[in-house]
């Protein structure tokens, strides 16, 4: 017993540098569990985002967001951190040339939910409900499926946020926000949902897929892909983040992209809005997994020739 106390004492250490907040550590936590290495260990560098300021645009929000990804970055560049995390929703186009996506995952359940502390069957709620949502994405959805119900449009405003819009006053509400920031929220116990339809909510590109971004090809990286990667969400996720990076800016505004692995193929749902509700695209394709980064730029292309017709 004591050789083996011993032995782990000299494991080595794999430092990820994380956002220090609730949610971001809750999703780390379940990935960093699947981690098995008898020699190394991994250690958590949690850094407050300090580039977060409330009642800003939703333009300086996501100038906000991509610095602190830089941020995190710059630890890995620095040596300060073997590895960042990422959400891969926030997910940049630019990158640095040094660094590598060394490990994608996501969670089994992707999408949106709708949230309550009464019925949360979205065909079934009544028209006197008002419906709180924090991306515009999400408004356009629900006004496809149920114009009959009010909502309020609480830009880029987080879960503890709409909490408490949500118990503000005596109106009889509900939530519509990702699956992932209800369960890894500090939620009431007393809160219901039900997941909302892909074909009609269709999710984010990235909605809940993590990343761990390492320097290239050295050993924590190599150890990293081999403990966490999962090649099926590296599969899905890359294609989304294909499909919305090779869009136009107008086209991939709001865009709802999925994928999901199908025996030799992958099944992309897309969800376009336009200004005008007659510019609205739903649409799908199923693309060889082979080709599937070759052949999800070309279904971007694709789709912004159906969005110029339109």
């Amino acid at each position: 017993m004591g050789q083996r106390k011993n032995y782990m004492s000299k494991r080595k250490v794999i430092t990820l540098a994380v956002e220090d907040s609730f949610s971001s550590l809750k999703r780390i936590e379940e990935f960093k569990s699947k981690f098995q290495s008898p020699r190394y260990t991994i250690e958590l560098i949690k850094i407050k985002n300090t580039f977060i300021e409330s009642g800003k645009s939703t333009k300086k929000n996501i100038q906000n967001r991509q610095a602190f990804i830089e941020h995190l970055n710059e630890k890995v560049l620095e040596s300060d951190a073997d590895g960042a995390v990422h959400s891969f929703v926030n997910f940049p186009n630019d990158f640095p040339n040094d660094l590598i996506v060394a490990a994608v995952n996501r969670k089994d359940i992707v999408g949106d939910v709708i949230v309550s502390q009464n019925k949360t069957n979205i065909s079934e709620i009544p028209d006197t409900i008002v419906i709180g949502t924090n991306n515009v994405r999400n408004n356009n959805q629900l006004s496809l499926i149920r114009n009959d119900l009010s909502h309020e449009l609480l830009t880029d405003s987080s879960f503890t946020q709409l909490l408490d819009w949500y118990s503000s006053n005596k109106k009889e509400k509900a939530l519509i926000v990702s699956h992932d920031d209800f369960i890894f929220s500090e939620s009431p116990n007393n809160f219901n949902f039900s997941r909302l339809p892909i074909r009609h909510f269709t999710p984010a590109p990235g909605q809940g897929s993590i990343a761990i971004v390492t320097l290239d090809e050295n050993k924590p990286s190599k150890l990293i892909h081999a403990s966490l990667d999962n090649p099926r969400a590296r599969v899905e996720t890359m294609i989304e983040h294909i499909v919305f990076s090779n869009m136009t800016p107008k086209n991939s505004a709001n865009a709802g992209i999925h994928a999901i692995v199908r025996g030799e193929y992958v099944h992309v749902t897309v969800q376009l809005f336009g200004k005008k509700p007659d510019e609205y695209i739903r649409t799908y394709r199923d693309l060889p997994i082979r080709t599937y980064a070759e052949s999800a730029k070309e279904f971007s292309k694709e789709l912004n020739k159906m969005a110029k017709k339109k």
